[in-house]
Order: structure tokens, then C-alpha cells, then sequence
């Protein structure tokens, strides 16, 4: 399953226009990006479970970063692009119920992937 987050189609997700991983961290962007995907993966989910006694599942985010930099000199700027994927843990889901506790742990996992990678980068 993949939901793409798109601030130009949806006004809904104006806070995906973030300028440095300072305010990433104030505005928990992580959480509020699987806030709106939520619903959508414990429909898969439950579909899956309603299948199957048990399921192995695991939360994939992929996040398309862009880095500009100012050189301080030579004033020439010059831009990087970083393509991420960060994984949570699997786990086994054998009860309805296990769905929200797995993406609870998962997000807070990815969060600090995230958080980790960005502190490396601008640090």
C-alpha cells in the first residue's frame, strides 16, 4: 500500500512545506503523516488478518529529501537530494486490535529514524 502526501492537491497538508528540521521536530510531521494515512492501513491491515489466523507486517516510510546550501565564500549555491526509507519493526498481528499498537510503535520508531538522520545531516 503507498499514500503519496502532496501539498499541492490538498490544502489538508500545508504543513508538508517545511523549510528546516527545526520546525520538523515542532511540528511532529511524522505523526501527523501516518494521522492521515491511519484509517487507510487498518482497512489493509484487517483485510489481510481477516484472511489469514495471522500477519507479518511491517511500516515503510519513504521520505524524498531536497538540501540547498549556501556556499559562505563563494556565494554559489548548490542543492542535494537524499532518497530515505525508513522501516519499522516487524510484527506478527494475530487480533484487530494489535493493528493500532503496531503502527503506535512503529511511527515512534520511524520518528526517531527520523529525527536521528536529520540531527546527522544539519549537526
Amino acid at each position: 500500500m503507498e499514500t503519496i502526501i502532496s501539498k499541492i492537491s490538498n490544502l489538508t497538508y500545508t504543513f508538508n512545506n517545511i523549510a528546516n528540521w527545526k520546525e520538523y521536530v515542532k511540528v511532529l510531521y511524522m505523526l501527523k503523516l501516518i494521522a492521515f494515512a491511519w484509517e487507510e492501513i487498518i482497512k489493509v491491515l484487517q483485510t489481510k488478518l481477516k484472511r489469514k489466523d495471522q500477519i507479518k507486517t511491517t511500516l515503510v516510510i519513504y521520505y524524498k529529501y531536497f538540501f540547498k546550501k549556501k556556499d559562505p565564500v563563494t556565494k554559489k549555491i548548490t542543492y542535494t537530494f537524499a532518497d530515505v526509507y525508513y522501516k519499522g519493526e516487524i510484527q506478527s498481528i494475530l487480533l484487530k486490535d494489535d493493528i493500532k499498537k503496531h503502527l503506535t510503535c512503529s511511527e515512534g520508531e520511524i520518528n526517531e529514524k527520523i529525527n536521528v538522520f536529520l540531527n546527522n545531516r544539519f549537526n
